[in-house]
């Protein structure tokens, strides 16, 4: 075979091989799914066709006295192989693309199936991380498709999201209220709540595959950000609607929806890091009945201290974390002029929390707590003076 059937099969051949290791490491990656791939490898009968050809030359080149004519069938053969390689080329594109949707339109399905069934809150915001980690964006291949393929990607991506949301958004005027009891009792509020709070996941092969590129990982948070940020230098002129990529103009065909969902973000991951904060809860998710516990802390007089003690160094700095991660959403919005809706609930939570009155231990405890009071200090809304 020459040297462009060769490059052509082993483009071909990457193509499937990194097909099947990026879908192999997804948590539900099923082996069924390899039968596809299998049945596709078969196709790689036409790369045969290339060796075929290559005999046929060959047997051109014995049997032909004419070296006129010898000369004219070689280079009627070399273009034709030359033809079957952008074939192939070609079908290797599809393929690429079929596994790619396949694979990841079933493990999103089965990701939003087990979020929906799951009850406990934490479980629900793994399933929602795993949904988000399965969208193909995560696995845009930088060594085989251009930056085009990517925009696209991520542009199906948002678009598809903002559907998925406005299933479970009951009323965009307030964030769900807290001091309602039975708030955790709607699952459509505690898969909102799920979503909203892993707006930020990014998964670890999109972060290999970046690596040593020019181009940086991206998140569905991160792409609500860019298209909410284009529309002011849009609307000003600045930029003209042609320029602004497609992901970032279906941001903004959702804006209501991308505005929402970020105020339901830190409201939810306040919530979230003063309830780590205030028990032993085990892992980084709390449950539905933990989140209801600390709520009633807001009825209490004065101030209370943070269960800092019944937590070791790492959780205490993955509580400061998701406080970070609230801040950071609260003052986003407003950067843009968008109101952060807080439950006065979360706020008055945090704004009664003593962390003065946790024993730091030693200088390590201490400087990890003193993260956590820098950004619960900003956390805390003032009311606004009329």
């Amino acid at each position: 075979m020459n040297e462009g059937g060769k490059q052509v099969s082993l483009v071909f051949c990457l193509y499937l091989i990194e097909t099947v290791v990026y879908y192999s490491r997804m948590k539900n990656f099923k082996p069924q799914s390899l039968v596809l791939t299998l049945a596709l490898v078969s196709g790689c009968g036409a790369m045969k066709n290339l060796d075929t050809m290559q005999a046929s030359t060959q047997d051109m080149t014995t049997t032909t006295h004419d070296l006129a004519k010898k000369t004219s069938n070689m280079a009627d053969t070399t273009q034709h192989m030359d033809g079957t390689s952008n074939v192939i080329l070609k079908y290797s594109d599809a393929t690429f693309e079929t596994m790619r949707m396949g694979g990841g339109l079933e493990a999103r399905q089965h990701s939003l199936d087990e979020m929906e069934k799951a009850s406990d809150q934490g479980a629900k915001n793994s399933c929602a991380s795993e949904y988000l980690g399965s969208m193909e964006f995560q696995f845009w291949q930088p060594k085989l498709e251009n930056k085009a393929v990517r925009e696209q990607l991520m542009a199906t991506a948002v678009r598809d999201f903002f559907k998925k949301v406005r299933e479970y958004i009951i009323d965009r005027k307030s964030v769900p209220s807290l001091a309602n009891p039975t708030v955790f009792a709607d699952p459509r509020t505690k898969n909102l709540f799920a979503l909203a709070a892993s707006l930020h996941f990014i998964n670890d092969y999109q972060t290999e595959l970046l690596d040593k590129t020019a181009s940086p990982p991206v998140s569905m948070l991160s792409m609500i950000a860019e298209g909410l940020k284009v529309k002011s230098l849009e609307e000003s002129g600045k930029i003209d609607s042609a320029s602004i990529p497609a992901y970032r103009k279906e941001v903004l065909r959702s804006e209501q929806d991308a505005v929402y969902i970020l105020q339901v973000r830190q409201d939810f991951l306040k919530l979230s890091a003063v309830t780590l904060a205030s028990s032993s809860v085990e892992g980084n998710s709390p449950s539905a009945d933990q989140l209801k516990a600390v709520i009633a802390l807001a009825s209490q007089k004065g101030k209370w201290v943070p269960n800092f003690d019944a937590r070791n160094n790492e959780q205490v700095d993955y509580d400061s974390t998701v406080l970070e991660l609230a801040l950071q959403t609260q003052i986003f919005l407003g950067q843009l002029s968008y109101p952060t809706l807080t439950d006065p609930v979360v706020n008055l939570l945090l704004g009664s929390m003593n962390v003065d009155g946790v024993n730091s231990k030693d200088t390590t405890r201490g400087a990890i707590v003193g993260r956590f009071k820098t950004a619960l200090t900003s956390s805390v809304e003032q009311p606004k003076q009329n």
